[in-house]
């Protein structure tokens, strides 16, 4: 039986179960289209707030999340609103709250909104660039298109994401300019310090380097005295 042909009760039995949790957490990473996503994620539309309240099914919302469209992400903020001071006392619950700025959506729910469609909007700027032929405009507000079979690209537009969010999410536009100039710099100096390191090394195995010449005159001398040397014992002798 598959998961999205599962009844509503079994799908929050396997979250809360750790070995569940992470059959449908694999299910929301695959290469599933977005609308079986969507429909595995609606049969815990109205129990997000008791899973996350679990220290495995915390993931589970947090990939329930990231794979749902603009209403399903609203749905799962609001659920989790109805435990905003329950969560903070759990091991994942502050993270969580953060992640999906859950404050935000409480205080500022417009500009919560904005944000999330402003997300929805880059990524699929990303997918019209950059996704295989089946990438589709989502009819269903879809975050997840259907992008490609490949591992490798499943893997890249998952970075590209959590690029996304990291960024729009981010005050500081600049930021990643200066530390990319800053290790440019530091790279720039170490490979400055490699060629003068070689120089150096050449320029004193020259000086230590005996020259060729000298050796062989130095030779020729003392071999020119051993054989006068032993000239003079010969008529000695005689």
């Amino acid at each position: 039986m598959s998961l999205t042909s599962m009844e509503v009760d079994h799908v929050l039995e396997a979250a809360k179960d750790v070995g569940g949790a992470r059959t449908i957490e694999a299910f929301l990473d695959s290469d599933a289209s977005g609308k079986q996503k969507h429909r595995l994620i609606n049969k815990l539309r109205g129990h997000f707030g008791e899973l996350a309240m679990h220290s495995s099914g915390s993931f589970t919302v947090e990939k329930c999340f990231s794979a749902s469209n603009l209403s399903l992400r609203e749905a799962i903020a609001s659920d989790l609103l109805s435990v905003q001071n329950e969560l903070p006392k759990t091991k994942q619950g502050p993270y969580l709250l953060r992640k999906l700025d859950i404050d935000g959506y409480a205080n500022r729910p417009d500009q919560w909104r904005s944000r999330q469609a402003s997300k929805q909007s880059t990524y699929k700027e990303f997918y019209a660039a950059f996704g295989s032929g089946e990438a589709k405009s989502s009819k269903s507000d879809s975050f997840l298109a259907d992008t490609s079979k490949s591992t490798s690209l499943a893997i890249g537009v998952k970075n590209v994401r959590k690029e996304i969010d990291h960024h729009l999410a981010s005050s500081e536009k600049y930021a990643k300019h200066a530390v990319v100039d800053d290790v440019m710099k530091v790279k720039n100096k170490k490979h400055e310090k490699g060629h003068g390191g070689a120089s150096d090394e050449k320029a004193t195995g020259s000086v230590n380097q005996k020259p060729f010449l000298s050796v062989d005159l130095k030779k020729s001398k003392r071999h020119g005295q051993e054989e006068r040397s032993k000239a003079s014992r010969k008529k000695l002798k005689v």
